[in-house]
């Protein structure tokens, strides 16, 4: 294979030296796979009828997350093609530089079928044991390999069919295979074990939050015909989904509170969005050069925002073009478009940020109301019933900033505040502390792993 670009040569003897004295002869993926395949370009649809589609966003870095599935109408012949089976390996092809080359074993049952941004391969059973080829690809030579052949071109990450092929991986017996198999599937099995108690401790948060609160969230209303009185709808929308029983209940409960109440754009000094810099222009740079560039994927589980950026724009566009969406410290951010609506967080870093068009920044100024209560309140159950009221059920759900000052916000005592804010801080400092024991414990299985493939440790 013929390379120019210097992140390709500049890995390559790094490679050769981690292959040097491999107590197993690594062989090319070509070799041991039957099928390597792009997936299917049809247009997806959130709902049925079709056959379940696989996406790019489905493959993520702690494995499946098969969540916010879609469906993509297609002939017999079409989902004979791109039908998934029971030990396919896929490949993240086109994503970020973490997930690009990222792959996972299929595990499940029934009609399903890829998208064009996955890689399909399978594997010659008799050769290769393709959780033995997904464990080893997530080590450090696994992941330099991937990085080696990888492009980057403007944020996304890509690698292709071929370049698949060419990986080694070192290959002992399938016996070997299975025995190493079966070491990662205790050690990954530990790390869940950690990630759910850690999920846990900030999941059991809504119902402290409730409870400190003294709100009792009604029951769900799954009705689907229901009539209303014009008098009795709550707001301006007259639209079904926005006038539903539940969202009635709700207000209903809100408006009872005994706690002060009245609305974001009330306690806050400024409400505002940004922009995103066209992807063939000059906007963007390199990190760490330049400014970070926030977007809605950036804002994490215990209610932050990730302390680094994939993208970044120039100073002089974040100075000038973007003047008005530049962040402070302590906004809070929320996101109002798509997939991740409803992620909440704080921006709590000291240095220059700006966000993009599917993030409403909240900028607090009452000294009345702790930034961190406002964030808390709207992650838990009651916020998060606040922001599907608000938003807008369309292909592509979104909210607008002038709907964003409209929220109402139960003010409880600074007291109360200051209580529930400490019952976060605990939570998630342990929260943290399992994650970090499940990463510690996860990267030290990995490093083994490898060491008994290659004989020597990661550099």
């Amino acid at each position: 294979m013929k390379r120019a670009d210097f992140n390709f040569w500049r890995l390559t003897p790094f490679l050769k030296e981690r292959f040097a004295h491999a107590i197993f002869t690594p062989v090319s993926f070509g070799e041991v796979v039957t099928k390597v395949q792009y997936g299917c370009s049809n247009l997806a649809k959130s709902e049925p009828p079709g056959v379940t589609i696989l996406r790019m966003n489905n493959l993520q870095d702690d494995g499946w997350d098969l969540r916010d599935l879609k469906y993509i109408e297609l002939s017999d012949n079409q989902i004979d093609t791109y039908r998934l089976y029971s030990g396919d390996l896929v490949f993240n092809r086109t994503n970020s530089k973490e997930l690009v080359g990222k792959c996972e074993v299929f595990r499940e049952t029934g009609d399903w079928v890829f998208a064009s941004y996955l890689i399909r391969v399978r594997t010659n059973d008799k050769q290769l044991d393709p959780q033995f080829a997904s464990d080893f690809l997530s080590t450090y030579t696994g992941r330099l390999q991937i990085d080696r052949f990888s492009r980057q071109i403007i944020g996304m990450t890509n690698i292709n069919a071929e370049e698949i092929r060419e990986i080694l991986i070192p290959l002992p017996s399938l016996s070997k295979q299975h025995e190493l198999v079966a070491a990662m599937d205790k050690a990954r099995s530990q790390r869940r074990q950690k990630l759910a108690e850690a999920d846990a401790l900030l999941s059991s948060l809504d119902e402290f939050i409730l409870n400190a609160l003294d709100i009792s969230l009604p029951s769900p209303d799954s009705r689907k015909a229901y009539a209303i009185c014009l008098s009795q709808m709550l707001g301006e929308r007259v639209d079904a989904y926005s006038n539903q029983p539940y969202f009635q209940k709700l207000f209903t409960t809100i408006k009872s509170s005994h706690h002060h109440l009245t609305n974001l754009g009330n306690i806050a000094e400024l409400i505002f969005s940004g922009t995103t810099p066209l992807a063939k222009g000059d906007a963007y740079v390199d990190p760490p050069n330049g400014v970070r560039f926030v977007r809605s994927g950036e804002i994490t589980k215990e209610g932050g925002v990730t302390p680094t950026s994939e993208v970044h724009i120039r100073e002089e566009i974040h100075n000038e073009k973007m003047k008005r969406s530049q962040l402070k410290r302590g906004d809070i951010l929320i996101a109002i478009v798509g997939a991740t609506i409803g992620a909440i967080g704080i921006d709590d870093f000291n240095e220059p940020a700006n966000i993009n068009q599917a993030i409403a920044a909240v900028r607090i100024s009452s000294n009345d109301v702790l930034v961190e209560y406002v964030c808390w309140y709207l992650r838990c159950s009651l916020g998060q019933g606040l922001l599907d009221y608000f938003k807008r059920p369309v292909a592509r759900a979104n909210i607008n900033l002038t709907e964003v000052g409209e929220i109402p916000v139960i003010i409880p005592s600074q007291e109360i505040q200051k209580y529930i804010i400490a019952e976060v801080h605990s939570r998630r400092e342990e929260a943290r502390r399992l994650r970090s024991e499940a990463e510690t414990g996860w990267q030290n299985a990995k490093r083994w792993f490898e060491e008994q493939l290659l004989g020597t440790a990661p550099l």
